[in-house]
């Protein structure tokens, strides 16, 4: 709901082979929340972890992933 309804900006974008940052900062009724941004990444994976800042209280959001197949199965497909 901030970025339809406030302003955001982002900043500090830096973009290498192995990472992504990036710091934002946005404005809702008066209110200020910062948020900086780290993913890191490999051949068939990634690691984020993004940390929001409002007023007195922080988040910290963590997430992960790898690479499975290029192709999904049917769900019925396994009992053939």
């Amino acid at each position: 709901a901030l970025a339809q309804t406030g302003t955001c900006t982002t900043s500090n974008v830096k973009l290498t082979d192995k990472m992504l940052t990036f710091d934002a900062r946005c404005t809702h009724e008066g209110t200020v929340s910062t948020v900086r941004g780290e993913m890191t990444f490999g051949s068939d994976w990634y690691k984020t972890v993004v940390t929001m800042t409002m007023g007195k209280d922080v988040m910290v959001m963590k997430g992960s992933g790898r690479w499975v197949s290029a192709q999904c199965k049917k769900e019925d497909e396994d009992e053939e």
